[in-house]
């Protein structure tokens, strides 16, 4: 067989680590760059479109979100936290969504807006927040809420009831009533089984009229004692805690019928059963939960401490304080946790307030003993935030968390915002105070300082307010707009002292806003007015410069450079750069970058859809089977909450599609990368004619697997290639068709895999590739050029 003789040149052009870098000429592009493209990112092996966006959750989030976050409660599950305008939280892990607002807040319209800044830190699974109105505020874990797996589901058509395991008893070894109060007595327990104001179920007593369901008016390690006109004691019978009460709210979640699900109110209870009004039929197929509803977040506060004049019973289960001292509003919510010391064993505790005046607080609490009188104790919130008396009220414009090597975990804010007896505001933007110290899954109880804790507050010597700040190998760095200053643990004898040292660390480098920040493994990445830059600890490297950073700040709409933030999704070793253009919708981001820090290398801008923040989570999925929402631990990408009325949260890098928007209708990926100033030939006086352009595309799943052509025949795509060429690197290129089109549309498993050109002679070559698509993914490790020099000018 004749061998066939080569009659064109050929050269290959490798997309492996490709860098977007818009910043220099495309002369100066090196070998791995890049220098316009959308909705592609790099790749080990080539340069690839993006993954698609999906709506989770069956239900959108309540309001306009502003703010999201998620992580593991202590149920195992994984949670996600919503903030929206009216000032109101909402939780979900996976279900409908649940109110979690604090107590002390009243939601309202504008009560947060689009740019509020929301700071957070997770103390294992207590999430902490902070945001610039109140002071901080928690999510507590309820170790007494009662969570039920149910065994078993019936249903009238009217009535509902769920079955489930019995509710743990104690055997009673003896009883004695008064006629009034009745108290049943049992083995020594290794704790106080039960708390006033538990409803508890007895059982099998003779006489049988100590049987019944009653609240709890007293209790010790032996025994327990209620309302009750029974006297006399034969035989013993059981006590236990009451799953639920009749009246109160019950939720019951995941269980399959669905109509089961939902938030109820209990008609009857036993030990091993709830009933509750509902049209649900049928026998449970796939188990559920049936619980007291979540708890809602706990919130620090700005009330100082009062002594106590004295302690009056309401009745059998309600106490009410008479403070010494008239404060000048309502010190307390219902709802509210207050704590009681230095009275007795009978009244000092933790307990729930009913109602307050500014002279009294009722509280749920029955001490069964009289108040010994003389204005001794004193009241004060569980949670203390304010410990100063010339001020009313104050917040910090930023809260994070610092595991000290010496002391443990502190929550530490800063930028504060006072205002006065006087009614006057005062602004302390570099004043910074910290906690005491505090354990895993859980959060200080003050933050006021005393010899007994490590709580302390200072200036720090920053130019400009403090803006955020964030821990790095042992240490923390807080910074300004312009400068940081880092704070190391000191070792001393006695914790009288503060337990940090305090100095300037680096004067230029800061964070451009709160938010703006994030960590990976070794490393803290972040933006300020001047780059986007790496620490690790020592030292803050430019990554930026000369490649990004004069293109990404002219994007920037100058009127919403606050809303710039930033996340680390670690699936994909990327840190990235949520922000507004000038097509942004009231500031809310419209556009992402990412530093593929693994590779040294940036993509270009990614659309999302009004990105108002961002969480890193595992990756959601609907499972038919249980009719609900999962999650993969096997796995990690990122979701958002949309800056609009009512919207589902949006999980990234799944399928083939973004969301559909106004302006994207059918939720196309609108996919180009593009490589200007190609030169093909040593001599830059030589001219070529290109013939051929032969792009190594194929496809991908979305999770970045290869697809089969034989079996994956729906996800087989096409590409747009576009070729043009120029005389000089400073003219713009020119079709190189003489019909004019520069565009091709080429299948990716077509048998003639090139682009056909009849080019007019040219220096240099630009290449686009590009797509849009709702079907399929693409990927190009490599474009080959088949040309032959026609002339040489001298």
């Amino acid at each position: 067989m004749p061998q066939i003789k080569k009659s064109l040149d050929e050269a290959r052009i490798p997309f492996q680590k490709m860098s977007f870098t818009p910043d220099v000429p495309s002369t100066a592009l090196g070998a791995n760059e890049y220098n316009s493209g959308a909705n592609v990112e790099t790749d080990v092996r080539g340069i690839r479109s993006v993954s698609g966006e999906e709506e989770i959750f069956a239900d959108p989030v309540p309001g306009t979100a502003v703010y999201i976050s998620s992580g593991f409660r202590s149920d195992d599950r994984f949670w996600t936290i919503v903030a929206n305008t009216l000032g109101e939280w909402y939780a979900t892990a996976g279900g409908p969504w649940r109110e979690i607002t604090p107590v002390t807040v009243t939601p309202g319209a504008g009560y947060y807006t689009q740019a509020q800044n929301i700071t957070e830190a997770w103390s294992g699974t207590v999430p902490v927040f902070n945001d610039e109105k109140n002071p901080p505020f928690f999510w507590p874990e309820d170790n007494r809420r009662t969570v039920k797996v149910t065994t078993g589901a019936s249903g009238t058509g009217s009535t509902a009831t769920l079955t489930f395991a019995s509710m743990p008893t104690i055997a009673v070894t003896g009883a004695s009533g008064t006629g009034t109060v009745a108290t049943l007595t049992f083995a020594a327990q290794n704790f106080v089984p039960y708390q006033v104001g538990d409803t508890i179920i007895v059982t099998g007593m003779t006489p049988a009229g100590y049987d019944g369901t009653y609240v709890v008016t007293a209790c010790t390690t032996t025994s327990v004692s209620y309302a009750n006109a029974t006297t006399g004691f034969t035989t013993g019978g059981l006590v236990s805690l009451a799953p639920f009460v009749v009246g109160q709210t019950i939720l019951v979640e995941n269980i399959v019928p669905t109509g089961y699900r939902g938030d109820y109110t209990v008609t009857a209870c036993t030990r091993t059963s709830v009933s509750y009004a509902d049209t649900a039929t049928g026998a449970q197929t796939a188990a559920g939960t049936v619980s007291d509803p979540y708890p809602v977040m706990t919130a620090y506060s700005n009330t100082l401490p009062n002594t106590i004049a004295n302690i009056v019973t309401i009745s059998p289960t309600e106490q009410q304080i008479v403070l010494d001292t008239a404060y000048a509003t309502a010190p307390y919510t219902a709802g509210e946790k207050i704590t009681i010391t230095d009275v007795s064993r009978f009244f000092n505790g933790t307990f729930t307030v009913v109602s307050s005046t500014t002279t009294t607080i009722n509280y749920t609490a029955s001490p069964g003993a009289a108040y010994p009188g003389g204005s001794v104790g004193a009241v004060r919130p569980e949670y203390t935030w304010n410990y100063n008396p010339n001020w009313v009220s104050y917040y910090a414009k930023f809260m994070r968390m610092y595991n000290t090597p010496n002391v443990g975990s502190i929550l530490v804010a800063g930028n504060l915002v006072a205002t006065t007896t006087t009614g006057e505001t005062e602004i302390f933007p570099v004043t910074v105070q910290w906690s005491q110290s505090f354990g895993l899954n859980d959060v200080p109880t003050t933050w006021q300082p005393t010899l007994l804790n490590v709580a302390n507050q200072l200036e720090v010597p920053l130019r400009g307010e403090a803006v955020d700040a964030f821990p790095c190998n042992g240490n923390f760095f807080l910074c300004s707009y312009w400068d940081t200053v880092v704070f190391s643990p000191i070792n001393y004898s006695t914790t009288s002292t503060p337990i940090l040292g305090v100095r300037l660390f680096n004067q230029g480098r800061g964070l451009l806003s709160s938010n703006t920040w994030a960590n990976s493994d070794d490393r803290v990445f972040g933006v300020d007015a001047r780059d986007i830059w790496v620490f690790d600890g020592q030292n803050f490297t430019g990554i930026g410069n000369q490649r990004i950073k004069n293109w990404f700040y002219d994007q920037l709409d100058p009127n919403f450079v606050d809303r710039v933030y930033a996340e680390i999704n670690t699936q994909r070793s990327q840190f990235e750069i949520y922000y507004p253009t000038t097509e942004a919708t009231n500031g809310v981001p419209n556009k992402m970058i990412s530093y593929r820090y693994d590779l040294d290398c940036w993509n270009p801008p990614k659309d999302v859809d009004r990105a108002t923040f961002t969480a890193e989570t595992p990756v959601r999925f609907f499972n038919s089977a249980t009719q609900s929402w999962r999650f993969n631990k096997a796995s990690r990408t990122v979701m958002y909450a949309r800056g609009g009325a009512d919207e589902k949260i949006v999980q990234m890098n799944q399928g083939y599609s973004f969301v559909t928007t106004t302006g994207n209708p059918t939720g196309a990926i609108n996919s180009s990368f593009r490589r200007d100033n190609i030169k093909m030939i040593p001599d830059y006086s030589g001219k070529v004619l290109v013939h051929r352009v032969m792009p190594e595309v194929n496809n991908l799943k979305f999770n970045g697997i290869p697809i089969d052509p034989a079996t994956d025949t729906g996800l087989i795509g096409d590409v747009t290639v576009t070729i043009q060429g120029a005389l000089s690197v400073g003219q713009n290129p020119q079709s190189p068709q003489s019909s004019g089109t520069t565009t091709t549309t080429m299948s990716t498993d077509t048998s003639s895999p090139w682009i056909q050109v009849n080019q007019n002679s040219s220096r240099v070559n630009s290449l686009e590739i590009g797509h849009s698509s709702t079907t399929d993914i693409w990927i190009c490790p490599a474009v080959t050029v088949q040309f032959t020099q026609v002339e040489d000018d001298r």
